[in-house]
């Protein structure tokens, strides 16, 4: 069911400073971004006004003032992404060195019988 109206955010003094040097300082747009969502909203601003003054959607907004009116500061952070990890650079260039030397290879019962890539 969807909520009705903007989730209430009452920040404690801790957490309002450590938002407003999150917001001042952290080099990351993200979660400067988040920051300043939470602060706005402790203040009072609708989720449609945030989002206009961030240039951000209203959606945007409602996620990250639910996480935090849940999670606290935790709420916050990125979370892992599911799935399978990512490959770097040198795994997929080795995948593909085994694949190439195995391409070029006779094998199996094609080599048997005598159709391999000679």
């Amino acid at each position: 069911m969807a909520r009705l109206s903007s989730v209430p955010i009452k920040l404690t003094i801790s957490e309002r400073k450590e938002l407003q040097r999150i917001r001042d300082e952290h080099p990351k747009k993200r979660f400067w971004v988040r920051a300043d969502i939470v602060l706005r909203a402790d203040v009072g601003q609708s989720n449609l006004a945030i989002a206009r003054k961030l240039a951000i959607s209203r959606n945007t907004v409602k996620h990250w003032r639910y996480r935090f009116a849940r999670e606290g500061m935790a709420g916050l952070k990125t979370r892992p992404i599911p799935g399978r990890p990512r490959r770097t650079l040198e795994e997929r260039q080795g995948v593909e060195k085994e694949c190439d030397a195995v391409c070029r290879e006779p094998h199996g019962v094609l080599a048997e019988i005598g159709h391999g890539n000679s």
